[in-house]
């Protein structure tokens, strides 16, 4: 093929046609990626592990769009085993222990993949879901707040930023008057930003 003098490209490449072309065609999608699996045969080293990682997140993520979460945990487990500083795969073993209703086990998962990736938008968002459903309301709002620091246009951080600040306003002796005025803010800049995110055409892609 055109890329036969560098296999760990040629599968990458593959992989990346699969995930894209995942939602309109799932099951060609998989046979690419099986394509891709053969492509690295028997090479070693860390190229076929970065690629290797990012066939098994592909996998599981075809399995989280069927809603079988205990199997796409499985592959996005043996994603972070295989590269460990995969921020993207260990999100994704956090977004799966959250649909297990395991908070705290997302928590900590969200975190690590922020200590890799302090960019990435969405762990803040589920690390203030997290958060928000084991009552821990500071760190919901700044786990929120970190996230709004560096993607202010974050509808559901603004949401999950508001929600706390109700909860906090609820505590008695707190600065309620204040809480709510943040709640209040978080509230309408989650409007905002969800009516602006609304109005992306074609010609922003």
């Amino acid at each position: 093929g055109k890329y036969g003098e560098y296999p760990e490209f040629a599968a990458f490449v593959s992989s990346r046609l699969a995930a894209s072309m995942r939602l309109r065609d799932r099951q060609k999608a998989m046979q690419i990626l099986d394509l891709a699996q053969q492509a690295l045969g028997r090479l070693q080293g860390p190229c076929k592990d970065l690629v290797q990682s990012y066939i098994q997140r592909n996998r599981a993520i075809h399995e989280a769009m069927h809603t079988r979460w205990e199997a796409a945990e499985v592959g996005f487990r043996q994603s972070v085993q295989t590269m460990p500083l995969n921020a993207t795969a260990r999100y994704l073993v956090g977004l799966a222990r959250l649909e297990a209703n395991d908070h705290r086990g997302a928590e900590q998962l969200f975190r690590e993949s922020l200590n890799i990736d302090p960019d990435f938008k969405a762990p803040y968002v589920n690390l203030g879901v997290a958060c928000l459903r084991q009552g821990k309301y500071d760190e919901a709002v700044e786990a929120s707040a970190c996230g709004l620091a560096r993607h202010p246009q974050t509808p559901h951080a603004s949401y999950n930023l508001a929600l706390a600040c109700f909860a906090l306003a609820c505590i008695p002796g707190g600065d309620t008057e204040g809480l709510r005025a943040r709640a209040l803010e978080g509230l309408n800049a989650a409007r905002e930003a969800r009516v602006q995110a609304q109005l992306w055409t074609d010609e922003d892609d």
